[in-house]
Formats: structure tokens, sequence, C-alpha cells
């Protein structure tokens, strides 16, 4: 420690506080922003191919009637047939594509919220005070 100059006492010598900011920083929760999650249906084309089968009608010629050979459906009520003076009559069927929609899940999906942690750069100007020695010279007798 230096000792003061033998002019100035230390009680009354005059002195100046200095100050200076100092930087205090921390952080607030705020709202950032809303999220809303919500199911949409979105409609898209498929097409399948169905295999299908029709029945066709296929003429056989033969001897004529009153013979044993004539086939079963011909000389009768075969499959599908029925027989008058006039003619007779065979139902033909086909198989047509029945389309039904089912709704089945499939995803589940969880939503959660996660705090990241990252760090900010803060940058801020501040004043501090210094002191400062001003001499004038005085006017010589």
């Amino acid at each position: 420690m230096s000792t003061p100059p033998q002019h100035a006492r230390p009680e009354t010598a005059p002195e100046v506080v200095l100050s200076a900011e100092q930087l205090q920083v921390r952080s607030t929760r705020v709202p950032r922003e809303t999220v809303r999650v919500r199911k949409e249906v979105v409609t898209e084309l498929r097409t399948i191919e169905v295999p299908v089968r029709v029945e066709r009608l296929v003429i056989t010629h033969g001897p004529p009637a009153g013979d044993s050979a004539a086939p079963e459906d011909v000389r009768g009520t075969g499959a599908g047939g029925a027989q008058d003076a006039r003619g007779f009559e065979v139902v033909l069927h086909e198989e047509v594509p029945e389309v039904s929609v089912r709704v089945q899940a499939t995803e589940r999906v969880r939503v959660r919220v996660v705090s990241v942690e990252d760090v900010e750069t803060v940058t801020a100007e501040l004043a501090h005070e210094e002191a400062v020695v001003e001499v004038e010279d005085l006017p010589r007798r």
C-alpha cells in the first residue's frame, strides 16, 4: 500500500466512485407458435383387375332328334334350360365385381413436445465510467 502525499490527509482526501454497467441475461418462456394436428382425408383413384367369368352359349351340331347321341343339355331340361314345342331357353350367367369399402386402421401417430437446448449469442453495448484528471496551469505570480 502506498502512502498518501504529505500535504493531503487521508480522511479528507476527495474520492470519486466509478460505476460500470453489467450485462444480466436470463431466459423467459414465451409462446412461439400454435400447432394444430388434425386428420385429413385424401382421396386417390385405385384400379384393381378382378378376374370374372361369363357363360357363353356353345351350339353343337349333331344328328337329328331321337338319336341317343344328342347332348343332355339339348334333349331336355339340362343345365339351366327349359324346353317346349317352340324351342327352349337357357339362362346365361356372368360374374360382376362387387365393390365395397372398409375402413381399417393403418397407422398410429403420436405427438409429443420436447425441449431442445440451444445457445444464442447476445451482444450489448455496455458503458463504464473512467476517472479523468484535468490539470490547469495556474498563472504565475
